[in-house]
């Protein structure tokens, strides 16, 4: 089967090495502007990420929210959920991982809090960089750092 990078590139995995991965992201959108995390180095993907093992799904957001932005959200609705098989660190073998990810996205609204990496944890303090308020008339020139493009579900807000 056939798993994407978050440069586009497509790889040839095996089933027996993909793991299931739920994960939950906010779409944050304030006066004209989306909340996004710059990441490695290329571009910017939604503050989320995956839903730990007992956790409600938008808890999960809103954890993820926080930790990646210093923000505080509240979840409003669920916009959509997508799925892909993506590839983690496809060039170190010995970090490597494949999911199958079941993506789920929530409108969010802003409650309070600033910008702040205290949050990120040790892997994330080397790919992920302080969050940005991005005008929503740029949406069509930031490039997507994840392997799904979550500007289409963007676009429907």
């Amino acid at each position: 089967m056939q798993a994407v990078d978050i440069h586009g590139n497509y790889h040839e995995v095996s089933p027996y090495e993909v793991s299931w991965r739920p994960s939950a992201y906010g779409v944050v959108i304030r006066d004209g502007q989306i909340l996004l995390s710059p990441q490695h180095g290329i571009g910017h993907d939604l503050p989320g990420g995956g839903v730990n093992i007992g956790e409600a799904l938008e808890q999960a957001v809103l954890r993820e929210v926080k930790e990646e932005t210093g923000v505080d959200v509240r979840v409003t609705k669920l916009l959509a959920v997508r799925d892909n098989v993506f590839v983690w660190k496809p060039d170190e073998p010995a970090e490597r991982g494949v999911f199958h990810s079941v993506m789920m996205y929530y409108l969010c609204e802003y409650v309070s809090g600033d910008m702040s990496t205290d949050g990120f944890d040790e892997e994330e303090k080397e790919y992920a960089e302080l969050a940005e308020w991005i005008p929503l008339s740029r949406l069509d020139t930031i490039k997507s750092a994840s392997s799904y493009d979550w500007r289409e579900i963007v676009r429907q807000v």
